[in-house]
């Protein structure tokens, strides 16, 4: 997780994007997407957790995981 605390805010939007998006990269690089996709491995979505939910309880856990 130590990569994701060099700029939660932006790991978070590029997850966003991965969930909400069927290509969310567009045109931009995938790398950034890619990376930030590893987060649904790390901490699964819930199968009845919404989306908003979800990145809540990811933000949560990349400032305990960061401080």
């Amino acid at each position: 997780m130590p990569r994701y605390c060099e700029n939660p805010a932006q790991a978070l939007s590029y997850l966003q994007k991965v969930i909400n998006n069927e290509q969310p990269a567009g045109d931009e690089p995938r790398k950034p997407y890619l990376i930030a996709a590893k987060i649904l491995y790390i901490i699964p979505q819930q199968s009845n957790e919404e989306t908003e939910s979800y990145l809540n309880r990811v933000h949560n856990q990349l400032i305990q995981t960061c401080n």
